[in-house]
């Protein structure tokens, strides 16, 4: 188990450059995910972000639930415009605006994030939010497809090996 203060000592220790670092910041978002210590995983993101782009960082900005997901959102629309299409950030801002209870337009996000790059997360996802919206048989198309997407990347990871 994490230690909550080591982990957060530990990272204090580390010089800002370090801090920016998107492989260093995504490793230390998902530790203080695990605390649920949203805050500070909102700002590691949001500061490594700001000094250089990462697909994969930005998805991570929305899995953990915070106080304030409009402010959220806000900041996830500024970055959009500098990068309209970037699926993993249209994913993450789909999550948000469910988390802030946004339905039409957390499907507009998620249905672009499909739009640019089909993923398993962005249609369980949208199964989620239709179960949400009492839209059964939308729930199930997109959980179908979601899991078609996992197991037929499962099986590419496979023959990799």
């Amino acid at each position: 188990m994490l230690n909550p203060q080591a982990l957060k000592e530990y990272w204090e220790s580390l010089s800002l450059p370090e801090k920016k670092d998107s492989k260093v910041a995504a490793a230390a978002a998902r530790a203080f995910s695990t605390t649920g210590n949203c805050t500070i995983v909102h700002h590691i993101v949001e500061q490594s972000l700001d000094s250089q782009w990462d697909s994969e960082l930005a998805k991570l900005y929305a899995e953990c639930a915070g106080s304030d997901p409009l402010r959220q959102i806000e900041r996830a629309e500024a970055w959009l415009e500098g990068h309209p299409n970037d699926a993993s950030l249209l994913l993450a801002l789909g999550k948000l605006c469910v988390n802030a209870e946004l339905w039409g337009k957390a499907q507009s996000y998620l249905e672009a994030s499909l739009s640019v790059k089909s993923g398993y997360a962005a249609h369980l996802a949208l199964g989620q939010l239709n179960e949400k919206l009492k839209q059964p048989e939308l729930a199930r198309n997109h959980y179908g497809k979601g899991l078609e997407l996992a197991v037929r990347q499962l099986e590419t990871a496979t023959m990799v090996e």
